[in-house]
């Protein structure tokens, strides 16, 4: 009886082994626990000491918040050990106040390979804000500096052109490399028709490290009314490459061409392409048309201007549609 009772419980553990074995057989390799991998690579930054600038932070693509993070290296090495195998962020931040300078997804596995990143020439983009250089993250203005050019946003959002100027240029003395400052200056300049001052604020913001597609486009126009075509034909190129939906970038480029007499055919296409946010575009496309005979053409785009210019636009454009010649049928044209 009691040898009947020990091969019932041996028959029972090996049932039970056996249970367990096939369990694991049978399990999806996405159930089983994945083998940590190692995750290596280099920040690289011209002119940046970037182990005391930056740190960078590796978090799970199902996770919020902060994830792990590595200081960098000497030579901008780091390393993250134990990492589970899957999709995960890839973020740069500063080290003085974690304003992110660079994140990209990555799938991380047993086979990944080092990873350079380059942060020299980026220019972060911040919501609400714009772009700021990355020079202007690692070395913040100081407190009255940033408090000056704070209080000229607010006399500019005013339409207090004359004060936000004053406020942007009390901004630039106390933090000569303030970007966002000269930046400010430059769109005041603008809009108070000195354009010789608001190209050299804008070139001024362009050596301190922004490269954004705002700045190429607000370069392009005050170069533009300097009668400096061609300069304005590659600052608009530049902000095009940038952002090639920035449709006062396609105006201000269409404009060089045109007042280059150059690539009619493109200036064309890049007034299309700026005319839904920028209604001028339909009337220098529909002038550009009228002189090259194209009248029904001018007609059409004329016809969109009338719609959207603002009341006091309207009676003008109206009239010039007015005037414009009936349409002439190939037929006739070729008596």
């Amino acid at each position: 009886m009691r040898y009947r009772f020990l091969l019932l419980l041996l028959v029972a553990c090996v049932r039970a082994d056996l249970s367990a074995q096939m369990r694991n057989f049978s399990a999806s390799p996405f159930d089983r626990p994945s083998t940590p991998s190692v995750l290596r690579g280099q920040v690289i930054a011209k002119g940046v000491d970037v182990s005391r600038s930056f740190i960078v932070e590796l978090v799970s693509c199902q996770q919020s918040g902060r994830g792990l993070q590595s200081a960098l290296g000497s030579d901008g090495e780091f390393v993250f050990e134990g990492v589970e195998a899957g999709c995960h962020q890839l973020r740069v931040l500063t080290l003085e106040h974690h304003e992110l300078v660079h994140r990209e997804v990555l799938n991380v596995d047993r086979n990944s390979g080092e990873i350079v990143i380059d942060v020299q020439t980026e220019a972060v983009e911040r919501p609400n804000s714009g772009f700021v250089s990355l020079r202007q993250l690692l070395k913040p203005p100081p407190g009255k500096a940033r408090k000056a050019y704070e209080q000229a946003g607010r006399s500019d959002s005013r339409g207090q052109v004359e004060a936000a100027a004053s406020g942007y240029s009390r901004a630039i003395e106390l933090f000569p490399e303030y970007a966002d400052a000269h930046q400010g200056l430059a769109r005041a300049m603008e809009k108070l028709n000195r354009p010789a001052e608001a190209a050299a604020e804008w070139e001024t913001a362009h050596r301190l490290g922004v490269e954004s597609p705002d700045l190429y486009a607000g370069l392009a126009l005050s170069l533009l009314q300097l009668n400096r075509r061609a300069e304005a034909e590659a600052a608009a190129r530049q902000a095009l490459s940038k952002d090639p939906s920035n449709a006062p970038a396609h105006y201000l480029l269409a404009c060089s061409l045109v007042l280059q007499a150059k690539a009619r055919v493109e200036a064309l296409s890049h007034f299309a392409k700026a005319a839904g946010r920028v209604p001028k575009a339909w009337l220098m496309s529909a002038r550009l048309r009228a002189q090259d005979g194209d009248v029904d053409g001018a007609r059409r785009e004329l016809g969109e201007y009338i719609k959207v210019c603002t009341a006091g636009e309207r009676p003008s454009a109206q009239r010039w549609l007015n005037e414009l010649p009936p349409h002439r049928s190939f037929a006739a044209d070729s008596h």
